[in-house]
């Protein structure tokens, strides 16, 4: 059953040729699983960090993909956008150019603007720390309060799918 589950996944993500950034693009199982994306066609992966090392890690791999160091970019216009999106909540735009260099709002940052299809993090990162930018940048549509998680795990043979347990950790009836 999993192994179909996961064939119309990956089918369904070549189709529709995705550009992912992931803002944890220096750890290991990131860079491993980035080359399968890339060997596989089923994304283009587009990895942040420190672009040496991760060039360094995916060569050694044997694998091209985009490489985004916000510590090397101008990332004036992001942080131009994310000042815009969160002046009314006291952001100076001296905030804003610091928060620009941070991997994960710079990532999410590039998520607000149309560059990249979607982000995939939460590999070091903390839920919080995963789920705030996108919840300060992207934010949710309008009309609706309430944001909620899950994610999907596939153990043997069973596929088990977890929801809000890391973001809504006591969701009441009308929240479920």
């Amino acid at each position: 059953m999993h192994d179909k589950f996961m064939k119309d996944i990956r089918e369904r993500a070549k189709s529709l040729s995705k550009k992912i950034i992931f803002p944890e693009g220096e750890e290991e199982r990131i860079l491993k699983a980035s080359k399968i994306l890339v060997e596989e066609n089923i994304i283009t992966p587009i990895l942040v960090g420190n672009h040496e090392k991760i060039k360094k890690e995916i060569e050694k791999l044997g694998y091209k993909a985009e490489i985004r160091d916000p510590k090397d970019e101008n990332t004036e216009e992001l942080a131009k956008l994310l000042y815009n999106l969160r002046k009314h909540k006291g952001m100076t735009i001296e905030e804003a150019r610091k928060f620009a260099k941070d991997g994960e709002i710079f990532s999410t940052l590039l998520l607000k603007k149309g560059e990249v299809d979607g982000l995939v993090s939460g590999s070091t990162h903390t839920t919080a720390d995963t789920l705030r930018p996108a919840l300060q940048i992207i934010k949710t549509k309008e009309g609706i309060k309430l944001a909620s998680s899950f994610f999907i795990m596939i153990v043997e043979e069973k596929l088990f799918l977890f929801a809000d347990c890391g973001f809504n950790i006591k969701p009441n009836p009308e929240e479920l």
